[in-house]
């Protein structure tokens, strides 16, 4: 009877400019990882919002700075067992009825940690997110009347998770 061997090959990807005048393409990389990869994205500012649909590792060197400009989510995560590490996140939109968060995860297993969220409606929103792990970031919610600011950390069917 033959023999099968099967080989995962998981690959770090630096982020570098091909000119001093091009910006980098953060969601070009996202699009085109592959389940394992880690990114690796050096100081500067991203565009958001960004959509994770891989399951990745997006590690910050120097905290670069995604910013989504005041719309939607700044990062939503669909793919389970992501994680983000290191960044500056910042510039969620307003809508509660949107929950507009820095981070929202929906897929299990999601790492959240040692990042800066600024200027956010709700921080990190888990949402059906179970097994996930939120620890040493910073949240600056948006200078918004109380009644309409959202949560630092909000959790929704996220049974098992570690905040």
């Amino acid at each position: 009877m033959p023999t099968m061997l099967s080989v995962l090959i998981a690959a770090t990807i630096a982020l570098f400019p091909l000119a001093a005048d091009q910006p980098l393409d953060l969601k070009a990389a996202l699009a085109a990882a592959q389940p394992g990869d880690t990114i690796v994205v050096p100081a500067g500012r991203y565009a958001g919002p960004l959509v994770i649909d891989t399951p990745v590792t997006l590690v910050g060197q120097d905290y670069p700075v995604i910013d989504a400009g005041g719309s939607g989510s700044v990062i939503t995560v669909n793919a389970p067992d992501v994680t983000i590490r290191g960044f500056e996140i910042r510039g969620s939109g307003a809508s509660l009825d949107r929950e507009d968060a820095g981070v929202t995860g929906l897929a299990p297993r999601l790492t959240v940690e040692d990042n800066r969220l600024e200027d956010v409606l709700f921080g990190v929103y888990l949402k059906d997110a179970p097994g996930s792990v939120v620890r040493g970031n910073r949240v600056i919610g948006k200078p918004l009347e109380m009644g309409v600011r959202g949560d630092g950390l909000r959790l929704w069917y996220s049974a098992g998770s570690l905040v």
